[in-house]
């Protein structure tokens, strides 16, 4: 059953026979499914200006490497951040042989005290929040935390012990 009919079936049962009630419910019927929606769209909409502003402002736009002088691959995978005129800025990355994928970001936030970026992207229907702190020309991922509140990464380290690397800016878009 649709969330948006599930509520109202539940809560029907008990006020069925009191027009005014049963005039509610269907209103209520209405309002559920919107409200499932618009707890997306403060991410999206964050994501443009501000998105934008933080990654060139910071310094972040570019390619970020293990080991800049090496190809990209599985072992040294390379992290593009791309800011556009319009739309989100997006997340690249390339680890040949098998993978190149691209994501917007989604809410990017800079935590000047600690010096952190964060940002969340869509991982198909995941969502992911990842912490990276940066010092000078290098980056490490602190924490990356799904939204079914999953732990990849924890102070800078996977799920299996293994510290993140730093990341190194290679050049700037």
């Amino acid at each position: 059953m649709r969330a948006g009919r599930l509520l109202p079936s539940i809560l029907g049962v008990w006020f069925k026979g009191i027009p005014f009630m049963e005039s509610g419910m269907r209103l209520l019927s209405c309002l559920v499914p919107g409200l499932f929606l618009l707890q997306s769209l403060p991410l999206v909409a964050l994501a443009d200006g501000a998105g934008k502003a933080v990654i060139e402002g910071q310094g972040i736009d570019g390619r970020w490497a293990v080991t800049c002088s090496r190809p990209a691959s599985v072992d040294n995978p390379y992290l593009v951040f791309e800011t556009f005129r319009e739309g989100p800025p997006e997340q690249r990355r390339i680890a040949p042989p098998d993978e190149e994928r691209v994501v917007p970001l989604l809410d990017v936030q800079w935590k000047k005290a600690s010096r952190e970026l964060v940002w969340t992207i869509a991982e198909g229907e995941v969502m992911l929040t990842v912490t990276s702190r940066l010092e000078g020309n290098r980056m490490r991922v602190q924490s990356m935390i799904a939204t079914d509140g999953a732990k990849l990464v924890a102070e800078a380290r996977d799920s299996d012990g293994r510290p993140t690397p730093w990341l190194n800016k290679c050049e700037t878009n």
